[in-house]
């Protein structure tokens, strides 16, 4: 099961203007932070528990730039199962900037199977979240 960042505000950080201007500039959210959601399969689980006991903990660091990440890591997760999660994601939360999708190893053995699931899928997010970089690592 994913986890949710703990987005704790009562740190101040500066921010050089660069920065500004990058943040200030993101579409969907209001008080000028980057949302990017991490989905996918046990990777992405065992990849939010080892950041979350490191240096800059779940957020990589980049809190301080304003952006926010969101772990959800489920495991033996295949690829059909990717357009269900977003979509369920979306019921809880806003859409986000950036999609990062770890998802696909558990389907390996079906390589015919798995490129045009690819192709529905990924068309299907892109209709779901139109303004949203979608990355597929």
């Amino acid at each position: 099961m994913g986890q949710s960042v703990n987005r704790d505000t009562s740190e101040t950080v500066e921010k050089s203007p660069e920065v500004d201007h990058v943040v200030g500039n993101t579409k969907h959210c209001p008080e000028s932070e980057i949302e990017a959601w991490f989905v996918g399969s046990s990777i992405v689980k065992r990849a939010f528990l080892a950041a979350r006991d490191r240096p800059g903990g779940v957020s990589l660091g980049l809190q301080r730039l304003g952006i926010n990440m969101w772990w959800q890591g489920k495991g033996g997760m295949i690829w059909t199962d990717m357009y269900k999660k977003i979509k369920t994601l979306l019921k809880v939360n806003d859409k986000p900037q950036y999609l990062i999708m770890h998802c696909a190893a558990n389907d390996m053995g079906k390589t015919k199977e798995l490129i045009e699931n690819v192709k529905t899928t990924l068309g299907k997010i892109q209709l779901l979240l139109p303004d949203t970089k979608i990355i597929w690592s």
